[in-house]
């Protein structure tokens, strides 16, 4: 981002535990995964400014492209930490998914904080941030864990994927959960262009680790 770009960035985590949260140990760690992640590592930053310069947004505020990018990052940060844990002989950690319902629960918890003009884990109504997953017809009960990130920015342009996973990185709280055990995540992006230039959004991270019949693709 352009050096005279103002920025307000805020973010906080929430990491619920559900029914109790578990490890599976898989043993061996695919050395050509970890090759492939360095060199998705080492055109990070051409992409990324490919990336920014097509990211727009569409009628709802939202930018699909720019949520599928952070999961681009995501995964290969996740693949090159699951390596180092592996060598110590830790638990590899599991590439994320994309789950349908996630995704819609993602954008709706973006949507209600730029339209209420708030910033938090409660939600308008002041029902805490879970309760969208039960909303989405999830059957909270088969849900091993589940976890939530969000982040506000103010800002000339709007971010790319990188400024936004770089700001969760920074925080421990957030970090930790982005390497998280999770299996499927769903992300949302809502933002609006001020009146006297610039942009303020939301970003959500939804989490969770999910029986396979709970999944939606």
């Amino acid at each position: 981002m352009k050096k005279h770009a103002k920025k307000c960035l805020m973010t906080l985590i929430a990491s619920t535990q559900i029914t109790g949260f578990f490890s599976t140990a898989v043993s061996g760690f695919s050395q050509t995964l970890y090759e492939k992640t360095q060199r998705i590592q080492e055109n990070t930053k051409r992409i990324e400014a490919e990336r920014k310069s097509k990211n727009k947004l569409n009628s709802q505020g939202g930018c699909p492209a720019l949520e599928n990018a952070i999961l681009e990052l995501l995964n290969p940060y996740r693949a090159n930490i699951s390596a180092k844990l592996v060598q110590n002989g830790k638990t590899q950690l599991e590439l994320l998914e994309q789950d349908r319902k996630l995704i819609a629960a993602a954008r709706q918890r973006s949507q209600e904080m730029l339209q209420h003009n708030y910033f938090g884990h409660t939600r308008p109504d002041k029902r805490s941030w879970v309760t969208i997953l039960q909303e989405k017809q999830y059957k909270i009960q088969n849900m091993v864990a589940c976890g939530e990130n969000i982040q506000k920015g103010k800002t000339t342009q709007l971010p790319s994927a990188k400024e936004i996973i770089d700001v969760f990185k920074r925080s421990k709280v957030h970090n930790k959960n982005m390497l998280g055990d999770w299996t499927h995540i769903g992300i949302g992006f809502r933002a609006k262009k001020l009146s006297g230039g610039g942009y303020i959004w939301f970003v959500t991270q939804l989490f969770a680790r999910l029986e396979d019949e709970q999944a939606s693709v």
